[in-house]
């Protein structure tokens, strides 16, 4: 895909053909999004991104680079970086109805249940978390190549679902943006991840957002 088709507005016809937030993880035909973490801000990794290969950079501050760089506001770089990987890998998101799981307990089982329930319907489905990858909920750039990857053979004309676990920290960090859940399922609350939440409150608040 074009620079230019993801932002009309972007004076360079560069193909991307991957999103990154991880420096590291570039090389060429790599989108990388600059966006700002707890303790480090990804703008300060834009060289070492481009010295990869990356062949673009979307950021909320200008970064003297050799690369065509994306200006946007700071408060739309999480939806922007939603958007991009949508794209990139084909709005896979729109290939299925997808049912977000969240809780401190059961959400591995609940989605367990759900898959195996779709396909006694026999629905297509495809499961995402705890036991199909290495976070509970990935970052964006991964978790739509896992949707990407779990919808590639499924059949346009046949039901379509997946069922994913959605952690506190990963509606915190607005990692499930821009996915729209045809169900939300809440287990429950139980004293967990405080050390990340503080008090129960911000951690039902973090749940909540589903």
């Amino acid at each position: 895909m074009l620079l230019s088709e993801m932002f009309p507005d972007a004076s360079s016809d560069v193909t991307i053909t991957s999103v990154q937030i991880d420096s590291r993880r570039c090389d060429a035909g790599t989108l990388f999004v600059a966006l700002p973490g707890r303790s480090t801000d990804g703008a300060d990794f834009i060289a070492d991104a481009v010295a990869r290969g990356a062949s673009a950079v979307v950021a909320s501050r200008t970064v003297a680079t050799a690369v065509p760089t994306v200006i946007v506001a700071p408060d739309e770089l999480i939806p922007t970086l939603a958007r991009v990987c949508s794209l990139v890998t084909g709005q896979p998101e729109h290939r299925a109805s997808l049912v977000g799981v969240t809780g401190t307990n059961g959400k591995t089982s609940v989605v367990s249940l759900v898959t195996s329930l779709a396909r006694t319907l026999g629905w297509q489905s495809g499961a995402m978390g705890t036991l199909t990858g290495e976070r509970t909920t990935p970052a964006a750039p991964d978790l739509y190549r896992s949707l990407e990857q779990l919808t590639r053979a499924f059949a346009p004309d046949r039901q379509a679902l997946i069922a994913m676990e959605v952690s506190s920290h990963a509606l915190d960090q607005r990692r499930v943006e821009g996915l729209h859940f045809a169900v939300g399922a809440f287990t429950n609350l139980t004293h967990d991840h405080l050390d990340y939440h503080a008090d129960m409150e911000s951690y039902f608040a973090a749940k909540a957002r589903l």
